[in-house]
């Protein structure tokens, strides 16, 4: 895992990945690979029935994945952010 912007703590609870900053920051980049994450085996399935697809197929099938995360600033206001993605 690595984060654009220096951290004082990281920690991953329960499915929860918590950073707190240093200093306020306008953006931050975090990247997440590897055994770090994991999907569930249904998503798997998935993803290899769509690539499977799509080997033989014109027609390109693809799959919406939503990934969503609550940021929260220095006093305290969250402020849920939604990600949009597609595998094809």
């Amino acid at each position: 895992m690595r984060i654009s912007v220096a951290a004082e703590q990281v920690k991953l609870r329960a499915g929860t990945l918590t950073a707190t900053l240093r200093r306020p920051s306008r953006s931050v980049a975090i990247t997440i690979a590897g055994p770090a994450i994991n999907e569930r085996k249904s998503l798997a399935a998935a993803i290899r029935r769509i690539r499977s697809y799509n080997r033989t197929h014109r027609r390109k099938h693809t799959l919406a994945i939503r990934i969503r995360c609550k940021v929260t600033d220095a006093t305290g206001q969250p402020t849920n952010l939604t990600l949009n993605t597609k595998i094809s």
